[in-house]
């Protein structure tokens, strides 16, 4: 097979217009899905930050209390984006940077209050955790102090029992 040299072939230099363009759509389809999976791990970091928050907020919680010898007030402070021990020494457990707290259920509680026995048992409540426009639910089992969490709206109501 023999090639042929035209001058036209030779002195072509670079890329012509179309082959620009099409390279730089290809490159912006692949930065998006990058960008996207990106995001996805971003976001199942922060629920896994906020789930361990909830997680040292309810053992400081059961430690107070069975230190104390008497009840606990734990707060779930909406507003304020944090978890709150009030024991002899308040505590503070902040939740990490673009998560809020979208909901709390307390089963037969006062809203935002959970009150730890000092025999460390309380009742359970479930955190919902909004980040980057996905909710995961974090629930606390009120006897054992075991923690559920990256949960949807339907598990969290069959953790509770709830039709």
């Amino acid at each position: 097979m023999l090639i042929e040299f035209t001058p036209e072939r030779i002195n072509r230099k670079g890329f012509s217009l179309i082959e620009l363009v099409v390279v730089l759509v290809i490159m912006g389809l692949v930065a998006g899905l990058a960008s996207q999976s990106l995001r996805g791990v971003s976001t199942r970091k922060k629920h896994a930050d906020a789930a361990a928050q909830v997680q040292a907020f309810d053992t400081a919680i059961r430690r107070a209390a069975l230190t104390s010898r008497r009840p606990v007030v734990g707060v779930i402070d909406r507003a304020k984006r944090r978890l709150q021990v009030r024991a002899d020494e308040q505590r503070d457990f902040p939740l990490p940077k673009g998560v809020t707290i979208g909901r709390v259920d307390l089963s037969g509680a006062n809203s935002g209050q959970v009150v730890v026995q000092p025999d460390g048992s309380s009742v359970s409540y479930a955190i919902r955790m909004d980040a980057d426009d996905i909710s995961r639910w974090v629930i606390v089992a009120g006897g054992s102090g075991q923690v559920s969490s990256h949960l949807d709206e339907q598990a969290k109501r069959s953790v509770f029992n709830i039709r």
